[in-house]
């Protein structure tokens, strides 16, 4: 019997060779500074709701260095770029618990990587933005990222309150 054309085509060659060819591989939601934090303690959360979710992280934001945040960022940007990734998109959490420390930690991410891979970062809102503490490092941060992300669910039922971005 003789085999179509078809019949020996390798779809993940297909794929690579056109992702290839149009500039290679592209990450567009990662949340690095977080990366690698997964461990046998805080495993269970995987069965937390998203809303739930957004409160855990608080431990490992006040307990993290910029060094510690700065490592598992360099490990997860070193992984993709040996995958290939040519562009990553990436959230960071800014807000009053880890404060400044994940921008620290990307500033000096971007000035290592800069010629390996395009970076742009995407402040995290998971505290919202209507209360006063919450505006504050939100503004703060959106000096620094290249991209303003939002999670309106934070602030939901606070329609009437006044919001001046």
């Amino acid at each position: 019997m003789k085999k179509n054309s078809y019949s020996y085509l390798n779809l993940r060659d297909e794929i690579e060779l056109k992702i290839n060819k149009n500039g290679g591989w592209v990450n567009t939601h990662a949340h690095i500074d977080r990366a690698y934090s997964l461990n046998k303690q805080n495993v269970s959360y995987i069965n937390s709701t998203l809303q739930e979710k957004w409160f855990l992280n608080d431990e490992l934001k006040r307990t993290s260095s910029v060094n510690n945040i700065y490592d598992r960022m360099a490990y997860a940007v070193e992984n993709m770029i040996s995958q290939g990734v040519q562009a990553l998109g990436s959230f960071i959490d800014i807000d009053e618990v880890i404060k400044d420390k994940a921008i620290k930690a990307a500033e000096r991410i971007k000035d290592k990587f800069r010629s390996d891979i395009k970076i742009r970062f995407i402040n995290q809102t998971l505290k919202g933005v209507i209360e006063k503490k919450a505006k504050y490092w939100f503004d703060y941060g959106s000096q620094f990222v290249d991209i303003i992300g939002g999670l309106p669910g934070k602030d939901k039922g606070r329609e009437a309150d006044h919001l001046d971005i």
